[in-house]
């Protein structure tokens, strides 16, 4: 019998040894970290944005017209009104951006027009103006070129409009130009025309021969002021004044 109470004495002895009980969250110690399981990890929101574009980017036109731009307003992420503004165009020039605001909705887009007027004796452009055009909101804008080219030339067509008139909507008027820029006058008609001036306008001489339909008269004015007219078909067909500035 003595072996056999020396081996139960054991075994309790070995089972009191072992840790059997439940242990809990680090409890009191350093050894085992915390977790927190209600971590939460952010998402980053949509970024409110307008993106805006130009057409065309570029134009090339001359003095005493007009050109016109088409600008498109393109939302992401972004609802409400932005305002439109056109900078840096030479003094003389108008500029006319219509209309001045628009209100986008998400993901939408929205149009508006930039009218360039470039007087007959405004400043010219010969290698390009750069005209920035913007697109403000509340928290987001854009912006956008568009490049105009001004030649110094001023043209005007000659022709029997309106029966028998040769100057159409120029008839009667007054044209400014500054000294140096080229006075082309073409003949839109399908008869000839030949244009007469009295010597009041330095650099612009009377036309020697008449010119067929298709043809044209190139003069650089430096000074003075007169009128012309056709010499062909008289002064009562119609005559235009002429001012160098």
């Amino acid at each position: 019998m003595a072996p056999r109470a020396v081996a139960l004495s054991f075994a309790l002895v070995a089972l009191a040894a072992c840790d059997v009980g439940t242990v809990g969250p680090n409890p009191g110690g350093d050894d085992v970290p915390d977790v927190d399981a209600a971590v939460v990890v952010p998402i980053d929101a949509p970024v409110a944005a307008v993106a805006l574009a130009v057409s065309p980017a570029t134009e090339t036109t001359t003095l005493g017209t007009e050109k016109t731009f088409t600008v498109t307003v393109t939302s992401s992420h972004f609802t409400g009104p932005v305002t439109l503004a056109a900078t840096g165009a030479p003094a003389g020039w108008t500029v006319t951006v219509q209309p001045t605001s628009v209100t986008l909705a998400e993901g939408g887009s929205a149009t508006a027009t930039v009218k360039v007027r470039v007087p007959s004796n405004g400043t010219p452009a010969p290698t390009g103006q750069a005209l920035a055009i913007a697109a403000t909101g509340a928290a987001v804008s854009a912006s956008g070129d568009a490049t105009l080219t001004v030649t110094n030339d001023f043209i005007i067509g000659v022709g029997q409009v309106g029966g028998g008139t040769h100057w159409g909507a120029m008839n009667g008027g007054t044209i400014r130009i500054k000294a140096g820029t080229r006075l082309h006058i073409r003949n839109d008609d399908n008869i000839a025309h030949r244009i007469h001036t009295g010597g009041g306008v330095g650099g612009f001489d009377h036309q020697g021969t008449s010119m067929g339909p298709n043809g044209s008269y190139d003069v650089t004015p430096t000074d003075g002021s007169d009128i012309f007219y056709c010499h062909d078909h008289g002064q009562g067909t119609g005559q235009v004044n002429l001012v160098i500035e």
